[in-house]
């Protein structure tokens, strides 16, 4: 468990936020992940072992 009691982003009573553009880019990365690898031909994934 992550435990911290000071710093920037931290809110005592709110707790920890987080910038929606930065989920926003985050979720981004995990969504053109995904759709690479499940786009990419059956063949070239055998093909690379």
């Amino acid at each position: 468990m992550r435990y911290r009691r000071s710093g920037s982003g931290y809110y005592p009573i709110e707790g920890e936020h987080a910038n929606s553009d930065d989920l926003y880019k985050g979720s981004q990365v995990y969504i053109h992940l995904a759709l690479e690898a499940c786009n990419t031909p059956r063949e070239e994934v055998q093909a690379a072992d």
